[in-house]
């Protein structure tokens, strides 16, 4: 009897310590949140980059919409990836974003790819596709450039980068 009731303490330890670990992992995974504004900021850019490369973005539908909030999701936890395998130490003109995002630009030059790349690659294809440039010859490299430029360009915009230092 007393073995039964060790067992079902156990069983009970393991499931907090099984819960634990989830949360623990779900919180390694997860991007930060956004900056308030940030996002809108961010589709805004995105969009001028777009249309830069001479794709027409003025009149989107939700279904192109979509693609571009699933693009952005997408480059976001690609940023966050690489953000993780880099030090933290940067220039203090630097955010950490334009840093993650001047890394990603050097691997997608080289020729390391990876599942990540990969990933992001397609969902720049799929936004192509739904926004009828499939055939443009946009690349993701050439976008995620003036992308850059565009971020580097409204630098002293509310809502774009937030200050983490302490």
């Amino acid at each position: 009897m007393t073995s039964s009731i060790t067992s079902a303490g156990s069983t009970s330890s393991l499931a907090q310590l099984w819960q634990a670990n989830v949360s623990q992992t779900q919180n390694k995974q997860t991007p930060p949140p956004p900056p308030p504004g940030g996002d809108s900021k961010m589709q805004e850019d995105m969009m001028s980059a777009l249309s830069d490369a001479g794709i027409d973005t003025s009149h989107l539908t939700e279904e192109q919409s979509d693609a571009l909030t699933a693009f952005m999701q997408t480059l976001m936890e690609t940023l966050h990836q690489q953000g993780a395998g880099q030090e933290q130490e940067s220039a203090a003109q630097e955010s950490p974003m334009q840093r993650d995002l001047q890394s990603l630009l050097g691997q997608l030059t080289g020729s390391s790819e990876s599942s990540s790349t990969d990933e992001l690659q397609g969902q720049f294809s799929s936004l192509l596709d739904s926004l009828g440039a499939g055939e443009s010859g946009v690349t993701l490299q050439q976008f995620l450039s003036a992308f850059s430029d565009k971020m580097e360009t409204n630098r002293s915009e509310p809502g774009y980068f937030v200050n983490t230092s302490a």
